[in-house]
């Protein structure tokens, strides 16, 4: 652990006030950082005319350089009221406030949290058609007939719930509440996509990569058929971690897997977004607009992945088969356990972007995030 200083210019404090305060007390603004979300400890703080410096024991985490940024944002200035004692209020790892029993004295109890566990998981950086929170729907497109029952799309990299690619895709929607399978009429007729667990049957198979649909024997459209397709295809590689509305996400875990002939072509980019209006109203964007907050974390090689992972897991090998279903390469699986959970507040639009820096995708069997985190309501 290493102290570190977070310096503000005088007139950052209170510009989010009307009118502005541009001063400091250094009283009031200890208790605000004390009683705030904040997990690492704060070690000290100094002011000047012109400037102050905010020291804490350790390098706070982006998340929390946004709640630092809010709360000089919002502080006044004015001093504490004289002889009263300021109350000292102890939070959770969630950001819950502790209760306090007789004579003030807190209540702890070692007891399981109430708080719901929540895991979410990335798409593969390897495949592009796993790639669906920016994916962009498109309706009843008439398709080229390419001959033989072939036809093909006007997009490549169509988004692929349905052969196990994504953990959980049964249940993904769009944010209109859309299914991302592909859906295929013949002449207003819905046709039946081939169940990869069957491995037969059906009317048509998808090639997701190349975006074309195939027709099965006995299933081809006649001539002057009106075949329409609707799907999703893929844009980017970003992937947000966000609470959901009224809730805290505390993100506690992290792992990535790696099959072991991963080809690491594109930097991984983590980065806290936050919206304008809370972090930055100065800058009079539209409410919602989201900015980053603070630098984001760039893990440019596989070298950045295992300076930062705080331990990895012993290599599992090929398990499940050579089907669809079975890992086909040795995994590797780097951690992150973090001592103070990550706290997003729904309250505050807190969210993390998770991408890879340039869109291009890395080589290799697959490559994913898992994210382990605790969901609470937010009081």
């Amino acid at each position: 652990m290493a102290q570190t200083t977070y310096t503000y210019p005088i007139t950052d404090f209170g510009s989010a006030l009307v009118p502005p305060s541009h001063k400091v007390n250094v009283d009031r603004l200890t208790i605000q950082i004390q009683q705030s979300a904040i997990v690492t400890a704060l070690d000290s703080i100094g002011a000047t005319p012109a400037e102050c410096g905010i020291v804490f024991k350790d390098a706070l985490s982006l998340v929390d350089v946004g709640i630092l940024d809010i709360i000089v944002a919002n502080h006044n200035g004015e001093p504490m009221p004289s002889n009263i004692p300021a109350p000292v209020q102890l939070y959770t790892g969630t950001g819950q406030p502790v209760p306090s029993g007789a004579n003030n004295i807190p209540i702890i109890a070692s007891v399981k949290s109430d708080a719901t566990k929540k895991t979410l998981y990335s798409f593969d950086w390897t495949d592009k058609t796993t790639w669906y929170v920016d994916a962009v729907r498109v309706v009843a497109e008439a398709p080229t007939n390419s001959g033989a029952g072939l036809y093909t799309l006007a997009h490549q990299f169509v988004i692929d719930t349905y052969h196990g690619n994504l953990t959980g895709e049964d249940f993904l929607l769009d944010p209109n509440g859309f299914s991302y399978r592909v859906a295929v009429t013949v002449d207003g007729v819905a046709q039946v996509e081939q169940n990869p667990a069957l491995g037969s049957g059906g009317d048509f198979t998808v090639n997701y990569a190349a975006g074309t649909v195939q027709c099965l024997a006995g299933h081809i459209p006649g001539g002057g058929a009106v075949v329409l397709v609707t799907y999703h295809y893929a844009t980017t590689s970003r992937f947000v971690i966000k609470p959901d509305a009224g809730k805290i996400l505390a993100i506690d875990n992290v792992e990535c897997q790696f099959a072991e002939d991963v080809i690491y072509t594109d930097t991984v980019k983590f980065q806290a977004m936050g919206p304008s209006q809370f972090f930055a109203p100065q800058l009079g964007l539209p409410n919602g607009t989201m900015i980053p907050l603070g630098n984001p974390l760039l893990y440019k090689s596989m070298r950045d992945i295992f300076n930062d992972a705080s331990r990895a897991y012993p290599k599992y090998p090929p398990l499940g088969g050579p089907g669809w279903r079975g890992s086909q390469t040795p995994v590797i699986i780097c951690c992150w356990d973090y001592i103070g959970a990550t706290v997003l507040k729904s309250s505050l639009g807190l969210e993390i972007w998770l991408s890879l820096e340039n869109n291009i995708p890395f080589g290799g069997d697959f490559a994913t995030c898992t994210f382990y985190c605790a969901s609470s309501v937010e009081s």
